[in-house]
């Protein structure tokens, strides 16, 4: 094995070419492949950090119409107490609470957790304890657990911060223990937070008891034995249970509990996009593997004399194998390492701001999986095609004439050129499938305008928590906000459109007609102040906005969407038309306006039908100020103004998350412009190197076709004929490749349009681009080999014959 290693470094060394190319072929393949499979592995493969993770499970509440909800207090209660199969269960439940006291105010991410939940994860604190049975029962005394950052922040990293006194909306709170750094959750919906500060006893933070009200994450950890679905089975079944025993408040009937696992749930989002892009890549990788053997095969070509000379001196055919089989370990390590230099990068996808807000992105590292992945692709790349020269010969033989051409070598070059282009064809349809979908939502109307808006969170404490103390404060934000300069409108929202952030609620509409039946229609809910769709540029279809007459004690108003509006006006008029809202069904609501249907949730996902209240009628502690600018460059320096006007309302109120919309928008559309900017680049990669594989198999073929095509010229073919007859061969070869990829494109279509949600139409337009993309690279380089064939020589042909 030495003596062959050593043999084959002599060979390789004295054809640099090949060597070259065959090192930068497989590099490149796997290379993209192994970046793209260091994403799949960080996000979609690698077992959640926390203990025994395939047993972990995420509980929903499921209405009749199949959509998933969070849980209710009762039903967290119901799910623990009657579960056999679930050794734990844990609801969360997020919070804005200020840190006053020591230090500046600032605004903390909390998090109310049950006393399981870090038990069930297999967390330890770094410092003290963390939330105990003890902590979590009516007037126990408040406790805080510390993020390990904030401890890092507030209190630099001191022992003493355990024991210590902080204060949380005027509430005193003493710090128990303090997280490890390396324990973080990963959002198990659009609202939960990125990160939390601080964690507390869910019991003292519940709002509402009620079995209606739902707002609680529930975590699961199935019982040793039980199997996921046998829990989910069971999980369901208690859900239908609960709704008929407790039918007053699952209006309707029919609801129930759903139990997924946690890792596949918390990637949901990401999953199918992943996937196609490692398609694609797999593509990429396919080609390279067919380049190489092309390779291959030309230098098994070249070598045909000196593995005859072999076989006649009495080499078997298993001592050549073993010798063209070293030569390709060679290949494969040499093409693995630079493979693994160019995947070394993927790390640096974590650093991407666009990208930080994607689940587990921040995790993608070269690991064992990866160094693995990497290698066993390199060895198969250059493995399956290194004996490609003795492929067809049977027992090599010195009686074989070097001068005769190989029709069965010619033959396989030109099913690998088919098959190059074939792959690269699907992998273009597949990029710019993904492209004109981001392109569509690019053009997507997300129901205002979000160019020159600046926008900050204000959580109230405590001191406003009355409804009229709301209204002061907002109000004397508002004008604040309205008095920097170059702010043209100013207004506030509960919640901010493209934030993912929802509140699904109910509501009845009353019968237009006497003697009809309520409307049972489900919505969005969201607050707002009178200037709200003039600072976001909302169109008002129809009726009034609000109006500062619209206050507290005026009767109840709300505006509808065209979404709502359009169910409502199958049963009558909508503008004045009166809604019930089921959390205050004695109340009737007035509709005295119709406005744009905007996107809440983000460019992937529709809009919902969304109810607007006025924020007089609705108060709320937390809204966000949103500001337009004059000119959309400046909203970026706009909002740090605005926001600094908003604090001088009162120091010790803090204001967070100064952005702008277009930021905003900017991370709503990452996920797909991710896809779309990779695939892209993957496509270009697979056109590049089949126009490279290309060339080099025609210019093999018209190698092997040399003394044919000397007498055909000798014979008073012109050069022109030869050229011409050259690349119609190519155009036929090429357009048989290019029809194969296209048919492959549709089914992939099909497949990524079941996939990937959000605007994805792909038409004809994409498919002719892929087609002429395609064909055009592969005539390309065909071009020279063709040229090659035209200006051979008959006379030097001929005496070489002689």
């Amino acid at each position: 094995m030495l003596l062959d290693l050593r043999y084959a470094i002599r060979a390789m060394r004295r054809a640099k070419g090949f060597t070259a190319a065959a090192v930068a072929t497989i590099a490149l393949g796997t290379g993209a492949t192994a970046a793209v499979f260091a994403v799949v592995n960080a996000v979609l493969v690698r077992p959640l950090p926390y203990r025994d993770p395939s047993r972990l499970a995420l509980v929903w509440s499921v209405d009749p119409h199949g959509s998933r909800t969070w849980l209710s207090p009762p039903e967290l209660e119901d799910l623990g107490r009657r579960a056999t199969t679930l050794e734990s269960v844990a609801g969360l439940s997020d919070l804005r609470l200020n840190l006053t006291g020591d230090g500046a105010p600032e605004e903390l991410q909390v998090v109310a957790a049950s006393p399981s939940f870090f038990p069930m994860l297999g967390v330890t604190a770094a410092a003290g304890r963390l939330l105990a049975v003890e902590d979590d029962r009516e007037q126990s005394p408040r406790v805080a657990v510390l993020s390990h950052a904030l401890w890092q922040r507030r209190f630099g990293g001191a022992p003493s911060a355990v024991g210590a006194t902080i204060h949380l909306d005027g509430r005193a709170y003493t710090v128990v223990g303090v997280l490890p750094a390396s324990f973080s959750l990963i959002p198990p919906s659009s609202v939960f937070p990125a990160h939390a500060d601080v964690w507390v006893a869910l019991r003292n933070h519940l709002p509402f008891a009620g079995r209606d009200v739902r707002y609680l994450h529930a975590v699961a950890r199935v019982r040793e034995g039980a199997t996921m679905a046998s829990a989910a089975g069971e999980v369901n079944a208690i859900g239908a249970a609960v709704s008929r025993e407790y039918a007053s408040a699952y209006a309707g009937g029919g609801w129930s509990f759903a139990l997924v696992r946690m890792q596949d749930d918390l990637v949901r989002g990401v999953r199918p996009a992943l996937l196609t892009l490692f398609g694609v890549v797999s593509l990429v990788l396919a080609i390279a593997c067919v380049n190489v053997a092309a390779l291959m095969l030309a230098r098994g070509a070249a070598r045909r004399r000196e593995l005859t000379v072999r076989a006649a001196l009495g080499a078997s055919r298993l001592r050549l194998a073993r010798q063209l089989l070293t030569e390709g370990l060679v290949l494969a390590v040499c093409g693995g390492a630079g493979g693994l230099l160019l995947a070394s990068f993927a790390p640096a996808l974590a650093r991407v701001p666009a990208l930080a807000g994607l689940p587990r992105f921040d995790e993608v590292t070269l690991d064992w999986r990866v160094l693995s992945f990497t290698a066993v692709a390199a060895l198969a790349t250059a493995f399956a095609f290194a004996l490609a020269p003795l492929v067809g010969r049977g027992r090599v033989s010195a009686a074989v004439p070097s001068g005769v051409r190989s029709t069965a070598t010619t033959a396989t070059g030109r099913w690998l050129a088919g098959a190059e282009i074939a792959l690269a064809t699907l992998a273009l349809v597949v990029a710019l499938l993904l492209a004109s979908r981001f392109a569509r939502m690019l053009d997507v109307n997300p129901g205002f305008e979000s160019g020159g808006v600046a926008a900050m969170r204000v959580s109230l404490a405590p001191a406003y928590r009355d409804a009229a103390a709301m209204t002061r404060y907002y109000d004397a934000a508002i004008e604040a906000a309205r008095h920097v300069a170059g702010v043209v409108s100013a207004a506030a929202v509960t919640q901010l459109p493209l934030s993912g952030a929802q509140l699904g609620s109910t509501f009845l509409a009353v019968p237009a007609r006497e003697g009809g039946a309520e409307v049972r229609v489900d919505a969005d809910l969201r607050g707002i102040t009178p200037d709200y769709p003039v600072a976001m540029r909302m169109p008002v279809v129809a009726g009034r906005p609000f109006t500062t007459a619209d206050r507290a004690d005026a009767p109840a108003v709300a505006l509808v969407d065209e979404l709502l509006a359009a169910r409502l006006a199958a049963s009558g008029p909508v503008i004045g038309r009166r809604i019930r809202w089921i959390r205050r069904p004695e109340r009737a609501i007035e509709v005295v306006g119709i406005v744009g249907a905007v996107r809440h949730r983000g460019v992937e996902e529709e809009a919902r039908a969304t109810v607007y209240l006025p924020y007089t009628q609705y108060a709320r502690s937390t809204m966000f100020i949103v500001a337009r600018t004059a000119a959309a460059p400046a909203a970026a320096s706009t909002a740090r103004a605005v926001a600094a006007a908003v604090g001088r309302i009162d120091p010790a109120q803090p204001v967070a998350d100064v952005q702008t919309l277009e930021d905003l928008r900017a991370r709503s559309l990452a996920r797909p412009g991710f896809g779309a900017a990779l695939g892209g680049v993957l496509a270009a990669l697979a056109l590049a190197m089949t126009a490279v594989g290309v060339f080099g198999l025609f210019a093999y073929a018209v190698a092997q076709r040399r003394r044919e095509l000397g007498i055909r010229l000798a014979l008073g073919a012109t050069p022109h004929a030869v050229l011409a007859m050259v690349l119609s061969d190519a155009a036929r070869l090429s357009a048989g490749g290019v029809c194969t990829g296209i048919g492959a494109g549709i089914v992939a279509a099909r497949v990524i349009r079941a996939l990937l949600p959000g605007p994805f139409a792909p038409d004809a337009l994409v498919l002719a681009t892929a087609a002429v993309v395609s064909l055009a690279s592969a005539l390309a380089a065909c071009w020279s080999p063709a040229r090659r064939a035209a200006a051979v020589d008959p006379a030097d042909v001929l005496r070489a014959d002689a």
